[in-house]
């Protein structure tokens, strides 16, 4: 619970799917399974969720933008975090030129149909 917050629903789908993909890279590696685990986590996921909550599916439409400000977020997060211990982060360098290139490249966090 260190970031909770009052946010948008979709906001608590878009980080439940984020850290779901956590351990897979931006690009380039292995995405057919990368984009089906992510289509059957979030099919799973939205199936639980519908249960207890409906949203619009206009806000289901704009989860690829949530996605992006998880990232975005998580990204300035750590950052301000090595800025205050640059030497103990080392071993981040590549995650952060990882995720800032796919930032500024403007990469989908998840590249499915929603």
């Amino acid at each position: 619970f260190d970031e909770c917050a009052y946010h948008w629903f979709v906001n608590d789908i878009a980080v439940a799917l984020y850290h779901a993909r956590w351990g897979w890279p931006e690009n380039g590696y292995h995405e057919e399974r990368k984009e089906g685990f992510s289509r059957a986590f979030l099919d799973a996921f939205m199936a639980g969720y519908t249960e207890e909550n409906r949203l619009a599916d206009y806000w289901l439409k704009e989860l690829p933008t949530f996605l992006d400000y998880r990232r975005l977020h998580l990204f300035l997060s750590a950052l301000a975090v090595y800025n205050r211990n640059p030497k103990g982060w080392l071993s981040w360098r590549p995650w952060f030129e990882e995720k800032r290139k796919a930032i500024l490249d403007d990469v989908p966090v998840v590249d499915i149909d929603f």
